[in-house]
């Protein structure tokens, strides 16, 4: 679908659109860009983080980039050569991400550790855990000195 419409478009007129496209599945970089007038994202204004639109997204952008290597670089004047460089390159960026969507945070407690009370946070969740030992956490004690006591206390952590 994305490919047909972006297909037949002169050099300028793709990025613009194929640009447009891809912000409009992330409705947070629209409001954080100030374009939610240009651009309608609904009525939500939060990305949609499930795992089936990031793959679509995820594959939208590589059509896209697809479509931008067919374009002749030489042919384009120095100001569309650094708009393809840079859109290359973050659309690249993009798809090199792909390698760390699958990593999770496995992030266990310390030694005694307990749980916090009235915690519902995820097990993976630092703020869901306190521990009672001279220590403190695992978070905290990675720190330079003097500096726990705000971990702890932005953690939820006591």
């Amino acid at each position: 679908e994305v490919r047909e419409e972006l297909a037949p478009l002169a050099f300028d007129a793709f990025v613009e659109r194929s640009f447009r496209i891809l912000l409009r599945r992330s409705p947070e970089s629209v409001v954080e860009l100030g374009l939610e007038r240009e651009l309608d994202v609904g009525r939500t204004f939060l990305d949609d983080v499930s795992d089936a639109f990031v793959a679509q997204t995820r594959a939208q952008q590589g059509v896209v980039l697809q479509l931008l290597k067919g374009y002749d670089r030489a042919a384009l004047s120095r100001t569309q050569q650094v708009t393809y460089d840079v859109y290359a390159w973050w659309l690249e960026e993009r798809q090199r991400d792909a390698r760390f969507e699958a990593q999770a945070l496995a992030w266990e407690p310390p030694a005694g550790a307990t749980r916090a009370r009235g915690s519902r946070g995820p097990r993976t969740s630092l703020s869901a855990w306190r521990t009672s030992g001279r220590h403190g956490t695992a978070a905290q004690a990675a720190l330079p000195s003097g500096r726990g006591k705000s971990l702890d206390w932005a953690c939820g952590v006591s």
